[in-house]
Parts: C-alpha cells; structure tokens; sequence
C-alpha cells in the first residue's frame, strides 16, 4: 500500500506495477517506498521521464520498468 493524493492505493498487482502509478512515478510524483514505507521512490538517472527503475532513497527498494519496444 502507498499513500498518493492522501488515500491508501494498492499499487501492485501480481508481479506487475499498476499503470497509473507508473505514469505518477513518470511525471514525479513523489511516492512512498512500498517496502520500508519511510523513503520515497527516485529515479536512477537524471530524469524521471525516461528512467526505467526507481530507487527507495533509505532503503533502496527497486521498482523496475521494462521499455516496450516495437520492431518492424
């Protein structure tokens, strides 16, 4: 559970992150580390917009997206 825009949100769902958490992280907002519930989620890299794995800043929990890629 996490806590976005003052309500609890479940933001897993089996092994899969929900979408609209992943366009939250995506746009940076900040969310609470599913594991410590301490840290908040940072991006690996410099942008929030187009880094694939975010970091729990104290305990360093991982939250992985995989690039959809389209080969013709």
């Amino acid at each position: 559970m996490v806590i976005l825009n003052g309500k609890k949100e479940a933001i897993l769902m089996g092994n899969r992150i929900d979408k609209d958490i992943s366009k939250e992280l995506r746009a940076g907002t900040k969310i609470m580390c599913m594991k410590c519930s301490k840290g908040v989620y940072r991006p690996v890299g410099a942008d929030c917009k187009t880094a694939h794995s975010f970091l729990c800043d104290k305990c360093n929990d991982e939250v992985r997206f995989t690039p959809n890629v389209t080969v013709e």
